[in-house]
């Protein structure tokens, strides 16, 4: 991994078709990795802005558990406001959530109402925003309960009140120890992972000469 990367430990500097700046670095593939732009990214953006904005892939069961209890505990970070698109939950982390309706031309305004209803009575803030097809001014609604968010921190609430399943068990047949991901990988039934690599693959002989910069093992 080190030998193929070694050309891009540095963030990417980029710019959004409005000219706002980004970095990419990293990617949100929570699935197979931890699904989190990079720490060295969010360091530069805060160092250099007023604000700071990173992404966390895979929803709130996979990504934002992994950003929380992986990336924010090895950073230090604690990010001020969470944003939640078309994910309806309340503030179980000290942060508050805002709920973006990513809102396209076949929604009715019925179904949008139900939404933002729904999320309001489970404590979030809720935004529309229609970024995908006016850019910026189609998420001004966004911004402008991002900030109110992060204008207006949470109590923070005893940990009684996270949901707790009763009466049910998942049987794991096996848990895999990834030290340097710094997570644990339960495996349940006949679940597969992946990728998958034979007995004795490839990469195990590729290296990088840290002296001269330069790949070795890979003929």
């Amino acid at each position: 991994m080190t030998a193929w990367m070694r050309n891009s430990i540095n963030p990417t500097s980029c710019s959004t078709m409005e000219y706002q700046p980004c970095m990419v670095h990293a990617g949100p593939f929570a699935n197979i990795a931890v699904g989190q732009s990079s720490i060295i990214g969010d360091r530069i953006g805060l160092k250099m802005f007023d604000y700071h904005v990173t992404e966390s892939g895979f929803a709130a069961d996979i990504g934002f558990e992994k950003f929380w209890n992986v990336k924010c505990r090895l950073s230090g970070l604690k990010p001020h406001v969470s944003v939640l698109t078309i994910t309806i939950t309340i503030s179980i982390s000290g942060i508050n959530p805002v709920v973006c309706i990513n809102a396209f031309h076949t929604d009715t305004k019925e179904e949008i109402v139900v939404v933002r209803k729904a999320a309001e009575a489970a404590g979030a803030r809720c935004a529309v925003s229609a970024h995908w097809a006016k850019g910026g001014d189609g998420a001004l609604e966004l911004g402008d309960a991002v900030m109110e968010a992060y204008e207006d921190p949470p109590e923070p609430h005893p940990p009684t009140i996270k949901g707790v399943p009763k009466g049910w068990h998942l049987p794991i047949r096996d848990v895999l120890i990834y030290s340097g991901a710094k997570f644990l990988c339960a495996c349940a039934g006949t679940i597969s992972l992946m990728p998958g690599t034979g007995s004795d693959p490839a990469f195990r002989r590729v290296d990088i000469d840290t002296k001269a910069g330069k790949v070795q093992g890979l003929f």
